[in-house]
This record gives structure tokens, C-alpha cells and sequence, in this order.
């Protein structure tokens, strides 16, 4: 396997706000990625879990900048590995509303014969 060529997941994260700053989170995330090996092209599950931390940078009455990390596992047998996540995320300061962020992943994958993987995202999300 040479590593995702494709991937749209759905995530969840769960947080508490210690301080108007600092944030810690559990995450879950599940979808499909698409692997490539040759000429062979196939979709299979992925899912992953784990816990990230958060940090506002700057923020006026509405609107927060934020940066996040998480460390997660990946949930499926067919792929065993360690994710690495680090992203800059614009967000209300209020509990409501939309936030959007840019990020990198790092998977390390622990499973014979499959590649490491590295990825920019895209984020869309809803805050309550």
C-alpha cells in the first residue's frame, strides 16, 4: 500500500474550556480513505480515537484564533497506526457558532507493508 490518496472523515470533539485559553478534548473520527497500491485503487474504513489540547492565540469580542493538537489511534485492524494532528482553527469566543481550520496530519503507520502517510486539511465545523 502506497498511502491515501483521498479521504472525507467525520469527527467529533469534546471539550472543556479550563481557562478563556486552554482547552482539552477528546476526538473520534470515522470515514473512508482511499488507498492505492499499483495501478489498484481501493475504499476502506477508517476510524481513529484519542485526546487533544488547545490554545487560543488571539481573540476580539466575536471571533478567536486557536491552535490545536491531538494525538489519536487508528481503530481498524486492516490499518494499524498512530496519528499526529496540528491545526490553526478560526472560532466564535461564543459557545455557538462555525468554526474553520487549516491542519497537518502525520499517520505512523504501525502495519506491515503500509507507508506512512502525510496530509493537509481542511476543517468545517459547528461549535455548541
Amino acid at each position: 500500500m502506497q498511502g491515501g490518496d483521498a479521504s472525507q472523515t467525520i469527527g467529533l470533539n469534546l471539550g472543556w474550556d479550563f481557562t478563556q485559553r486552554f482547552t482539552a478534548f477528546a476526538h473520534i473520527e470515522a470515514g473512508p480513505v482511499l488507498q492505492k497500491d499499483g495501478d489498484l485503487k481501493t475504499w476502506f474504513p477508517h476510524s481513529n480515537a484519542g485526546l487533544g489540547v488547545g490554545c487560543v492565540v488571539a481573540k476580539d469580542r466575536k471571533e478567536a484564533l486557536a491552535l490545536r493538537a491531538l494525538v489519536a489511534r487508528g481503530l481498524e485492524k486492516d490499518w494499524e497506526y498512530n496519528m499526529l494532528d496540528a491545526g490553526i482553527f478560526f472560532q466564535p469566543t461564543s459557545r455557538r457558532g462555525v468554526t474553520i481550520g487549516l491542519g497537518y496530519r502525520h499517520y505512523h503507520s504501525c502495519t506491515d507493508g503500509a507507508s506512512n502517510v502525510h496530509s493537509a486539511y481542511a476543517s468545517f465545523g459547528l461549535r455548541f
